[in-house]
């Protein structure tokens, strides 16, 4: 079950029959959010980064990434974001974006996933003709692996080994295959009154 942020300020849970179930209802619009360990869960506006609490359904400011981060993830209990051609590390206590590393050719879509078997983040760019998977490590070396075959790729989940989730802007749920990049629609979610998916996690 993947967690997702809408462009109504709504973030809640995607069920396996395709419907959502938020749990906060009035947020700002995320554009992403990224759950770690202990069900810790942040989500970011383009320059400020928020904890929530899916419990009470409260978003509560942290502070500036003095940065633009579009991305967010979580590999282990650190938190990462990524933002135009910049890979960061997030401070989860001030909301600072420290750079580790500029991209060469990576344009951030709107988000990042750790697949810890690969022991590296994927994450989305924009293209010429559709988004592009790239893999960054945890010292910021990428590769570009190659086309998805769908635009606005803004959000991405973990699934399994060889593959993660992705959501576009069209409300579609697609398998993203980790060597190839490409992506396989799964199905449209029915998201009624809920906008369009920002981030996802």
């Amino acid at each position: 079950m993947s967690i997702v942020s809408t462009s109504t300020g709504r973030v809640g849970n995607v069920l396996t029959d395709g419907s959502f179930q938020p749990f906060i209802s009035n947020a700002p619009r995320f554009l992403d959010v990224a759950q770690g360990k202990g069900n810790r869960l942040f989500g970011n506006t383009d320059s400020t980064i928020y904890r929530l609490n899916a419990a009470s359904g409260t978003a509560t400011a942290v502070g500036s990434t003095n940065s633009y981060v579009n991305a967010l993830g979580f590999s282990g209990n650190k938190l990462y974001g990524a933002g135009d051609s910049t890979f960061y590390s997030i401070n989860q206590n001030t909301g600072l974006a420290s750079k580790i590393s500029t991209v060469p050719g990576f344009s951030s879509s709107g988000d990042l996933v750790f697949v810890a078997n690969k022991k590296q983040f994927y994450a989305t760019s924009r293209g010429s003709s559709g988004n592009v998977l790239f893999s960054i490590d945890l010292k910021g070396r990428s590769q570009k692996i190659g086309s998805i075959g769908f635009d606005n790729v803004f959000g991405l989940a973990p699934f399994n080994k060889k593959s993660v989730r992705g959501y576009t802007s069209r409300n579609e749920e697609i398998q993203i295959n980790l060597k190839t990049g490409k992506g396989t629609l799964v199905k449209t979610l029915n998201l009624t009154d809920s906008g369009v998916i920002y981030g996802a996690t």
